[in-house]
């Protein structure tokens, strides 16, 4: 599930609360240590490490009992906000069981044997599947986390002993397989609980004065608009930290798809349907989603926490001033009040209102024409980041992608300077690597697609690799980009790399990144789709 972004509020809580996977060759799924193939199987990577199993029970539906659990081929550690991910390079494969088969707790809970399938996006939860939308991939490659679903795929568990065989056999949705084992003891966890902070004891009535909120449209594909508010009435220092006592509750909210931004009147109920006119309740999998109230102490730090899993919330609305009052219910349950009357500022995070934007409804996989164009110029220390800066467009009557890679600084070449590997990944903080797509204004600068065949079709990539190989006299170049809707474009170009352009002189070496990325504008695409008048990507203000 997402968490939005509310300025520095929520830098504090998400950091102090979490409880808490090479595939063939041309992806960026990292392999774990020397398998130990089963018959006929000579590329299964060998889980070493697992995370507490989380028992659910039939919360959602039931008589359908739910159980979660991570699998990790390293050593699993802890980011700097708290969140489990492979130690080094490696891969932790997520995955959401449904079983008719009870547990009597969650301290004596064991994953039921049997065989489990991955459910398609239509299906509805049944014994014997795994959740589509929980049962993905994390990896960690060069320090960077990145996430993949599976297209499809099971797994067989069965018992040995003390301890549990899984074996999952998946198809990820490059087309590419996946197949990974682990043989251990699974411990379990309670999956209420933070493990972080303890939780509140005394019952909450609270006047909020703070509001901030973003809105999503229909990223959980229920058919209704989900909307996240964070209401607050501990002290803000400049910056807009939390500096002093307080309490901040988050929602989750649902409401009828409407073209006007914002939350209608009305009675929300606590459930876990997503529907409209619902709250989101607040579960832990691995990390916190839905909806929760914490408490600060009076440095600004976090002190205790609960999850909201019962109540209502009566939000009425008078021009653009909210008057929203809360009657939960939180764990163990208490009982959790509060009020707000003000306005409240949704930020646009859909993907309308995104700044890494898609309008791709689905995965996508190509080969360039033979007759395509490919144009590479060199920008040198463009961003000022230490790097050298390669702007590389190819294009053919259907599609076109732009990427923006930096490399390490080594002066202008009329070749790309790829690493031994062949591969460079997605930047972090313009450093070495693709950067990131966005719309700068009306702009798109960094990594994009665009499908010149039809109108406002596009995508951001907000990861992705790009490796180049050669094949006798043949550059070869697979290009995996990734966007915010977890679309995969998977494109490759073949023939001869023409030489480099030196545009040194463009660069924005001494102004600020903000400003870098403003001026490129006159670092014009050579390349012009059919349908421009300009020689620019240009976009509407909204999409």
């Amino acid at each position: 599930m997402n968490r939005f972004p509310l300025a520095a509020m929520a830098i504090l809580l998400l950091a102090g609360l979490a409880s808490s996977c090479e595939k063939p060759n041309n992806s960026p799924i990292v392999p774990g240590p020397d398998p130990e193939p089963g018959p006929g199987v000579e590329n299964t990577i060998v889980m070493t490490d697992a995370t507490s199993l989380l028992y659910y029970g039939d919360r959602k539906t039931e008589g359908l009992y739910n159980y979660f659990v991570g699998f990790c081929s390293t050593a699993i550690t802890e980011d700097s906000d708290g969140y489990l991910i492979p130690s080094g390079d490696g891969c932790m494969v997520k995955v959401d069981f449904y079983s008719s088969t009870p547990s009597d707790s969650w301290q004596s809970a064991e994953l039921p044997d049997g065989t489990y399938i991955l459910q398609g996006s239509d299906e509805e939860l049944s014994a014997g599947m795994l959740h589509n939308y929980y049962t993905r991939i994390e990896t960690v490659v060069d320090g960077a986390v990145k996430s993949q679903d599976f297209a499809s795929g099971s797994i067989e568990v069965s018992s040995s002993q003390s301890a549990k065989i899984v074996k999952g056999t998946f198809k990820l949705t490059d087309g590419s397989d996946f197949i990974f084992s682990y043989k251990g003891e699974l411990l379990t966890a309670d999956p209420d609980a933070s493990h972080v902070l303890p939780p509140m004891t005394e019952p909450i009535d609270v006047t909020m004065n703070i509001a901030a909120g973003a809105y999503y449209g229909d990223d959980y594909k229920m058919g209704a608009d989900r909307y996240e508010i964070a209401l607050t009435n501990a002290p803000l220092n400049s910056s807009g930290e939390i500096n002093g006592a307080g309490y901040m509750l988050y929602l989750s909210m649902f409401d009828t798809p409407s073209s006007i931004i914002g939350l209608s009147a009305g009675t929300y109920t606590v459930n876990d349907t997503y529907e409209a006119k619902t709250i989101e309740k607040g579960e832990i999998i691995l990390d916190v989603t839905g909806s929760f109230i914490v408490k600060y102490n009076d440095n600004g730090a976090t002190e205790n926490f609960c999850m909201i899993t019962a109540g209502t919330a009566t939000v009425a609305l008078s021009g653009t001033t909210y008057t929203i009052t809360a009657d939960f219910t939180a764990d163990e349950d208490l009982p959790v009040k509060a009020t707000y009357s003000g306005e409240i500022d949704f930020e646009d995070y859909s993907s309308a209102g995104s700044q890494s934007p898609s309008t791709l409804t689905g995965d996508l996989d190509f080969k360039f024409a033979d007759n395509s164009e490919v144009y590479i110029q060199y920008f040198g220390d463009y961003y000022g980041t230490g790097t050298d800066n390669w702007y590389i467009e190819i294009a053919d009557a259907s599609n076109y992608i732009i990427i923006d890679l930096n490399t390490p600084q080594a002066g202008f070449s009329e070749t790309i300077p790829f690493p031994e590997s062949g591969q460079y990944n997605m930047s972090v903080d313009y450093g070495t690597g693709m950067l990131t797509g966005v719309l700068e204004g009306d702009e798109a600068i960094g990594t994009w697609y665009f499908d010149l065949t039809k109108d406002n079709v596009y995508a951001a990539a907000i990861d992705g690799t790009i490796k180049y190989t050669r094949s006798g006299e043949t550059d070869i170049l697979k290009i995996e980009l990734l966007d915010e809707n977890y679309n995969l474009i998977s494109a490759q170009w073949q023939g001869t790399l023409p030489a480099a352009s030196n545009e040194a002189g463009y660069s924005a070496a001494s102004a600020s990144r903000a400003q870098s990325c403003r001026t490129l504008v006159k670092r014009s695409p050579a390349i012009i789709r059919p349908s421009a008048k300009s020689n620019r990507i240009g976009f509407g203000r909204r999409l």
